[in-house]
Formats: C-alpha cells, structure tokens, sequence
C-alpha cells in the first residue's frame, strides 16, 4: 500500500524535504511501520508500506521534517486506511450481487445475443430471444445463458413501433 500526502510551504509545493512516516495499529497502539519518504513530484510524496494487511486498522502521521517549522500548518500530515475498508465492503457487495451484475451488463449488451427473430412483411421486429451469457465465448457458442427474455413489439400503419416488450422467460 502506497501511503502519500502533499507538503507545501506558503502554499508552494515543497520539493526538497525528507519526510519521515511513522504507522500505528489502532488496536495494539504498536507501531507498525516508520522510515523516510520519497518524493514524486510537485511537493507529493509517498511511503510503501509493504506489511499492509486490509483487515487492520492504521494511522499514519507524516513529518515534513525540520524545515517546516512546528507551528507550521503542513508540517504533519495524518490519514488512515479507510480505503481498505471500503474495498472490503466493495468486494462484499460484488460477492453478493454478481449475477445481478452480469444481467446489468449484459443488458448494456455485454454477452448478449439476439436469436429467433420474427419479421412482418416491412421488415419490421416483431419477436425475438435476448440472452444473457457470462463470457463471450458463450455468448458465440450460445451455452449457458445467465438470463433469457422474450422481445416484441408492435408497429401502427405507417411501420412505426407502438409497443416494446422486453419480459423474462
């Protein structure tokens, strides 16, 4: 996990500064990690914290380091790993709905195919099958749909379309 924050001085980026970063386990009050930061550009700089385990909850404070004075409104900087936390709720929240994902996207016309099309005689759509496929490749080999759903529809006298059906089979 990269851990980053910007340092200014008088709302100017500070680019020469030797940050340090010091990460506490909020459970334990132990300190899990410390050590300098590197700079990037334009006054950002980050720290990688390679013993990041999503499961626990940090806090981080950055030192801007002795050439920002104390009193200094950026000279620490301070975050935790609330982003951990949301990805864990995200992945939940996937988990739980990933068919009603795939039949999102494959209402967007992701793996989807059109099959057992009708026509009257202008040409016009009046029945088919929309099928919903996890891949692609079953999608074109037309095995295993996730969804099936009857399409109809109905033109007035001048070919134009009056009524659009789409239900699930």
């Amino acid at each position: 996990m990269n851990i980053t924050t910007l340092f200014t001085i008088n709302g100017n980026p500070a680019t020469t500064l030797t940050p340090s970063l010091t990460g506490w386990r909020i459970d334990t009050d132990a300190i899990v990690t410390s050590g300098n930061m590197a700079h990037i550009a334009n006054g950002l700089y980050k720290y990688s914290f390679s013993a990041y385990d999503d499961s626990i909850d940090y806090v981080f404070m950055a030192d801007g380091g002795i050439s920002l004075s104390a009193s200094s409104e950026g000279r620490y900087q301070f975050g935790n790993n609330e982003v951990g936390q949301i990805t864990n709720q995200a992945d939940s929240i996937s988990a739980v709905h990933a068919s009603e994902l795939a039949i999102i996207a494959g209402l967007v016309q992701r793996n989807q195919r059109i099959t057992n099309c009708t026509y009257d005689g202008s040409n016009n759509l009046l029945s088919a099958t929309l099928s919903i496929y996890s891949s692609a490749s079953d999608a074109e080999s037309q095995t295993s749909p996730i969804k099936q759903f009857s399409v109809n529809a109905t033109y007035n006298g001048s070919n134009q379309m009056t009524d659009y059906k789409v239900k699930e089979i």
